[in-house]
């Protein structure tokens, strides 16, 4: 009866040793693997660009700005050249 109280009372004390270090140790996993996803998402969000506008919408946006007022100057060198070709001057 005796081994049977020791070995009841060794696998009582293990288990509260071990029991808080697997509880330390998952925490620490926990952790560490929080720590990760957030490094990755901090480096994520270093490498995205802080211009809201890209070098092709810019270029859109330029293009769209540039081709109103080439059409009037376009539509004003058609009149004038029939102006001279119509009045004959």
């Amino acid at each position: 009866m005796k081994a049977l109280d020791f070995l009841i009372y060794r696998a009582r004390y293990t288990a509260e040793i071990v029991g808080p270090v697997v509880l330390v140790l998952m925490s620490a996993l926990f952790l560490i693997t929080r720590i990760e996803l957030l490094m990755q998402h901090r480096d994520r969000v270093r490498h995205t660009s802080a211009w809201p506008i890209d070098l092709s919408i810019a270029f859109r946006l330029i293009v769209f700005i540039i081709i109103p007022p080439l059409a009037w100057l376009g539509a004003t060198f058609v009149e004038l050249g029939l102006d001279k070709i119509l009045t004959g001057s």
